[in-house]
């Protein structure tokens, strides 16, 4: 069965699949379905279906919002290949324009954040290296965390796939704030299986020493101006033998990058600088899927063990 065939057994999927053939800005989105599909098959589409029928569930037409986040993604890659280095300003500067603006956190950033777990390969790959080395070893009678939890797409996740486990997450916006709060409650999560509070991880979180049995931290570290304090921060609040999750991407700009490490090698090394042995990752080069791609982006995603 093709995938046009296949997607028009999803109600939320059928309808988005149609507007993405619909549209000249997503035709790259339609080339990651049809790659994940290949890959992933039924398995795909049921998630790709959640996630988008989540996301309706919070109100939010995910077609216009995808389209936005797609635009302003492009937007900012151009960007970057005419200046070949990231130029967002200070982490400063950053937090006023990005993410203490509601407005756009909550009207593009977060929701199409989350729709494109399910709909760019980038993201996709590394959630898939998550569900398969890090969520097995998660445990209801487990503390842990997410640092920067963002559109609490992972904390979603693990309150899905972990019968009984609680959870708690740190971010800098009161948007997303907001925004995750809304959808764990609209998920049937009772408020007791989840603690969502404001914290900055560039500076110390109130959060004990040796506590944590597990933290996630996607999409972070390319955002903060001190990374060296971030992995040092979490390094305190971790147990030993705890278990971390940490993505990142090497050139690809978004609107609040402010770091690119020089090499997927920098991150494993800093990673392991900490006390922590990597013991699963993802190197996930886009021009190797999408040949004649004009994007360089290179998605990381590292599962380490603290010593």
């Amino acid at each position: 069965m093709t995938l046009e065939q296949h997607v028009q057994g999803f109600p939320s999927l059928g309808a988005f699949f149609n507007f993405v053939n619909s549209s000249t800005l997503l035709r790259g989105s339609r080339a990651n379905m049809d790659i994940l599909y290949r890959k992933y098959g039924e398995e795909y589409l049921t998630f790709a279906d959640e996630v988008l029928a989540t996301v309706k569930l919070l109100g939010f037409d995910p077609n216009p919002i995808f389209e936005r986040y797609i635009l302003e993604y492009i937007r900012d890659l151009v960007r970057f290949q005419k200046a070949g280095m990231y130029n967002n300003g200070t982490f400063e500067e950053i937090k006023a324009r990005v993410y203490d603006n509601d407005k756009l956190m909550a009207g593009t950033y977060l929701p199409g954040l989350f729709v494109a777990y399910g709909f760019t390969t980038l993201l996709h790959e590394k959630y898939k290296l998550f569900e398969r080395s890090f969520l097995p070893h998660l445990r209801a009678d487990m503390n842990g965390v997410e640092v920067g939890f963002g559109d609490g797409f992972f904390l979603w996740t693990i309150l899905r796939k972990v019968a009984g486990i609680n959870v708690a997450g740190v971010d800098i916006s009161p948007s997303a704030l907001e925004f995750t709060n809304r959808l764990l409650s609209a998920s049937g999560f009772a408020p007791d299986r989840y603690s969502l509070a404001l914290g900055d991880v560039s500076k110390p979180v109130p959060i004990q020493n040796a506590s944590q049995d597990w933290c996630v931290v996607t999409e972070v570290i390319e955002h903060v101006s001190d990374r060296f304090f971030m992995m040092a921060e979490i390094t305190r609040f971790m147990k030993p033998g705890g278990l971390l999750f940490l993505t990142t991407v090497k050139d690809c700009n978004h609107m609040d990058h402010v770091w690119n490490p020089e090499s997927p090698e920098e991150v494993a090394d800093l990673i392991r600088s900490y006390g922590y042995t990597i013991e699963d990752q993802l190197v996930y080069v886009v021009k190797e899927e999408f040949k004649g791609l004009k994007d360089d982006a290179i998605g990381l995603a590292y599962v380490g063990r603290k010593k």
